[in-house]
């Protein structure tokens, strides 16, 4: 009632990640969609920051993640002594200091993600063999990579993830990460499993490749990935 511009559609059934967000999907009209998990917190003005990245984005262009304080690629920051009210502070100054800069990664994490819908749809949407989750947006990222599609890392945008939220660290999660890993490599057999530390290492090349004179943000930004 206080924001009509959303619409609430509940599911009368669990479909997994995969099948609920082919579901929800179905009902955008916009050149854009965003997938975000049930355990992510967004500072202040994340979405008006979002939306200037989008703009800009090349036309080749299918995703774009945000940085994060848990994520298992190059989104990640390291940040292990901040609580949860300073990392949305940090994340706030993120979002008001924009670099315009967007850093390549070989795939993406979908605790939040930003996809082009005419990518999105040429791909048919996530793959619903995955079940539940896990490593679905892993076979997402490859099957675009695959198709000619680019995605990338934006630094100008900060989503704190409280991480698994769904499945916690039950029996059940470990046996699902297990077959669905076993999927994926099925799938994709020349997959390569990065740690997150090397996707960080290709982010900082990235930033000594930018010109001594970049802007302050940008600077701050290479000084906090040498961290």
């Amino acid at each position: 009632e206080q924001h009509p511009v959303i619409k609430f559609l509940p599911g009368n059934q669990n479909l997994g990640f995969a099948g609920g967000m082919n579901w929800a999907s179905s009902y955008a009209r916009e050149e854009w969609l965003l997938l975000v998990n049930n355990d992510t917190l967004f500072p202040e003005n994340t979405l008006n920051a979002l939306i200037s990245v989008l703009k800009v984005a090349p036309a080749n262009m299918a995703m774009i993640g945000p940085v994060t304080n848990a994520a298992g690629n190059a989104q990640r920051l390291w940040m292990p002594n901040l609580s949860a009210t300073e990392m949305l502070e940090l994340g706030a100054q993120l979002n008001a200091s924009p670099t315009g800069q967007l850093f390549p990664v070989y795939r993406c994490d979908f605790f939040c993600i930003a996809i082009r819908k005419k990518a999105w749809q040429s791909l048919g949407g996530l793959d619903t063999n995955f079940g539940l989750g896990y490593y679905e947006d892993f076979d997402f990222s490859l099957r675009a990579r695959q198709a000619g599609w680019e995605q990338a890392v934006s630094e100008d945008v900060f989503i704190l993830h409280v991480g698994s939220a769904t499945f916690k660290a039950s029996k059940q999660a470990k046996l699902l990460m297990k077959a669905n890993k076993k999927l994926l490599k099925k799938k994709h057999p020349d997959a390569l499993f990065q740690h997150a530390r090397t996707g960080n290492l290709e982010i900082v090349k990235a930033y000594q490749a930018i010109s001594p004179t970049a802007s302050e943000a940008v600077r701050v930004r290479r000084a906090f990935r040498l961290r």
